[in-house]
């Protein structure tokens, strides 16, 4: 809702929080034939090429969106965004090589970083990912700024009885321990992720609001409802 103008409600004050349920780290992927192979190797080349190189993401606003302009604010270079609708269509073309770069969360590219046809360049997760354990973050390769987690999470309307708020906690924080939750997640490269309590959650959308918020801000990202 932060890169909207209008929107029909205030995700702070009309929801109650319940809990998060996964999180995935973005990973940036580059055609086999780009001449890249890490951060430095990117940003050097975004220098030397100024306004040249493209990097797709599912769409204006999204998380994949905003951490390519951290990115970007980051090594003061300038990438132009292209973004499409949604990540099929991006992978498609940028395995196709219509577009070199793409920013997205991790179980969408990760096949085809396995079987080759991408080439990983950083995940910004705070470790590495067992998938890709040879694929270092973005703070091992210097840019510690660029660390993004997009997180799932649970709400409730926010006239919810706190008794069905803390039933719900309980039943998602429970539905994620399930053995088979957890064996799904890593074949796909999700992280489970539940909060101690409602209002841990509570907080924790807070602070990212606060965080994101001057992303925002400091982009200029602004999309018409």
């Amino acid at each position: 809702s932060l890169v909207y103008q209008k929107v029909p409600y205030d995700t702070l004050k009309d929801f109650a929080p319940v809990t998060t349920v996964a999180a995935m780290q973005q990973i940036l992927v580059a055609h086999p034939g780009l001449p890249v192979k890490s951060l430095k190797d990117l940003a050097d080349l975004a220098r030397r090429s100024p306004g040249k190189l493209t990097a797709a993401s599912p769409g204006i606003g999204g998380i994949s969106h905003l951490t390519l302009e951290i990115f970007k604010g980051i090594g003061k270079f300038d990438i132009e965004h292209v973004a499409y609708k949604g990540t099929g269509p991006a992978l498609t073309d940028l395995i196709g090589g219509h577009v070199p770069l793409m920013i997205a969360d991790l179980p969408a590219p990760l096949p085809h970083v396995k079987s080759g046809k991408l080439r990983a360049l950083t995940v910004t997760g705070e470790a590495r990912t067992p998938l890709l354990p040879d694929v270092s973050t973005a703070r091992e390769q210097g840019f510690p700024a660029l660390q993004v987690t997009n997180w799932v999470g649970v709400m409730a309307p926010v006239r919810t009885p706190a008794a069905v708020v803390a039933k719900l906690h309980a039943a998602f924080v429970a539905a994620v321990e399930f053995a088979d939750t957890r064996e799904r997640y890593a074949t796909i490269g999700v992280d489970p992720l539940t909060a101690q309590s409602t209002a841990v959650f509570g907080a924790f959308v807070r602070e990212e609001f606060q965080r994101w918020e001057k992303v925002v801000r400091q982009t200029g990202i602004q999309l018409q409802q």
